[in-house]
């Protein structure tokens, strides 16, 4: 693979969409071809900015002509079960994510007391204790 080069000018957004399109096609019949059981597979791609004019997904089945009514129910039912797992995996990561502000407001907690405990032993030591009025009145 090589690197892009200044002097290119930057691939335009549908050159991007078209070529993504077309490797995605490939690896599609690639793995139709490599795999004979495989009826289809759905791609959804997660780019950190879109190109314009892509679909959200591209679906490659080995059969594409109509009627396909089993092969999109086929498709919702593993979109589901997909969906649920995403929704696992997040849910386990904001546990994690939970965990560790929590920890972090215990460490903040411990570290604004021992704080608080060093300012007041400083004032103590910088304000030596008034005398005792009962002593003061005796002398």
């Amino acid at each position: 693979m090589t690197e892009p080069n200044a002097d290119q000018p930057a691939a335009e957004p549908t050159d991007t969409a078209a070529s993504f399109l077309q490797a995605s096609q490939n690896m599609c019949e690639l793995l139709a071809a490599q795999f004979p059981n495989l009826h289809g597979i759905a791609l959804v791609a997660l780019w950190e900015k879109k190109p314009e004019n892509l679909p959200a997904g591209l679906l490659h089945l080995r059969d594409p002509e109509p009627p396909y009514v089993a092969s999109m129910l086929m498709l919702q039912s593993e979109l589901a079960k997909f969906s649920i797992n995403v929704h696992k995996d997040l849910l386990g990561q904001l546990h994690i994510f939970d965990k560790y502000a929590a920890d972090l407001r215990t460490a903040i907690n411990e570290q604004e007391t021992k704080l608080n405990n060093l300012g007041a032993q400083q004032t103590d030591d910088n304000n030596p204790a008034a005398p005792d009025n009962d002593s003061a009145a005796a002398k």
